[in-house]
């Protein structure tokens, strides 16, 4: 909304979603980018996911953000982290939005995480198990002032950090036992001590564009991990899809 303008390259390892390629795009539509840093600066697009629109080819826009509360009469809070879309204030990033749903309201998961089978839990992400402290992104048909209707509402990647309190392994996966970091945000929104994490071979792979050594993660390891936090009725649990890092910061 500030103005500010990116410009992104692609390669024929870009992945596309929700558009057949880059050439289907069309100025105008809001998509999601992942992205790494090559050399020189540039900014090499790995992942390109193009917004669903709202019912009623309504434009698009777009709200990001923790939750802060539960859901209540079909409705619950986040606190903005990114806005998109015509009408959204640059300024409006920190302040809390109520967002709005209805049972024609699409729950899902990002789709940048392909493979999420054969866990020990079914990750289901639905507005009975959407939970403060996890991070969604919601597409919007309208919004008035501080409430947004929502048409569509996706868990989103985020990261936690804390001290790994235990290891095992579940089938393919391997399960880390990670005691939040106190005053944390997750752990302050969601009010939880400990996440279960899944991590597979696939999903701690290092990236190739990096020469980085994977970590060895072991009891009492202090690390972040990235990935899609879900509820699964008894407490949080999270698949890992990428590389856990470093201590964590303050």
């Amino acid at each position: 909304p500030s103005g500010v303008n990116t410009t992104y390259t692609t390669n024929s390892s870009t992945v596309y979603q929700g558009v057949s390629s880059l050439t289907a795009l069309t100025a105008g539509e809001l998509v999601e980018v992942g992205f790494s840093v090559q050399t020189g600066g540039v900014l090499l697009a790995t992942r390109v996911e193009l917004e669903p629109l709202p019912p009623g080819g309504a434009p698009q826009l777009q709200l990001g953000g923790p939750v802060t509360t539960a859901p209540a009469g079909n409705s619950f809070q986040i606190a903005l982290v990114q806005g998109l879309g015509k009408g959204m204030s640059p300024t409006a990033a920190g302040s809390l939005y109520t967002i709005t749903y209805t049972t024609s309201t699409t729950f899902s998961s990002t789709p940048q995480f392909i493979s999420i089978t054969n866990l020990p839990f079914t990750p289901t992400f639905s507005a009975s198990t959407l939970k403060p402290g996890q991070v969604i992104d919601v597409t919007a048909s309208s919004i008035t002032g501080t409430t947004a209707a929502a048409s569509n509402i996706v868990l989103d990647p985020q990261t936690i950090s804390g001290t790994v309190t235990a290891v095992s392994t579940s089938g393919a996966w391997k399960a880390y036992t990670l005691t939040l970091t106190s005053g944390s945000a997750f752990a302050t929104l969601s009010g939880a001590t400990t996440v279960t994490v899944y991590a597979s071979a696939a999903a701690t792979a290092v990236p190739v564009a990096t020469s980085a050594v994977p970590p060895i993660i072991a009891v009492g390891s202090n690390v972040r991990f990235n990935g899609l936090v879900f509820y699964n009725g008894g407490g949080f649990a999270m698949i890992a899809g990428v590389c856990p890092d470093a201590a964590p910061g303050p």
